[in-house]
């Protein structure tokens, strides 16, 4: 334990976390979290690598390791999509203002998912697209 303390607050409180199953906040509230399931991402782009990162103390910690694919481009389009139906539903009385033809759709839906990833920025651009299109 000497070896983690010299290391990553971040590692020292995520090991403590894991052992202790409860933290303390700044504000000194006490939480517990028997029962709980945590699930930790990282960036770390292969397994490999992540073996090779993370310390095998927190490694014998924890249960599973999921290396998630990038999305295919049908997959994007998918997202765009049902991105662009729940707004549609969620905005549908200013939706109803205008004509909503399929010419329009196609245009709200026109993002260049092709170049990321990020289901994020996809998301805010389709956004963009609606907000522009309901201020007219």
């Amino acid at each position: 334990m000497n070896l983690i303390k010299q290391q990553d607050p971040c590692l020292i409180f995520f090991l403590e976390l894991l052992e202790d199953g409860s933290f303390t906040d700044s504000m000194t509230r006490e939480y517990d979290l028997d029962g709980y399931v945590i699930v930790f991402t990282s960036n770390i782009p292969t397994a490999d690598k992540f073996y090779k990162a993370i310390p095998p103390e927190l490694q014998s910690r924890i249960d599973l390791v999921c290396e998630f694919k990038p999305l295919t481009l049908e997959e994007k389009q998918q997202y765009v999509q049902f991105q662009l139906d729940r707004y549609m539903s969620r905005l549908a009385d200013e939706f109803a203002r205008h004509e909503v033809t399929p010419e329009v759709k196609k245009r709200l839906a026109d993002v260049p998912f092709k170049s990321t990833d990020n289901l994020r920025d996809i998301k805010r651009m389709i956004e963009q697209n609606v907000i522009e299109f309901l201020e007219v």
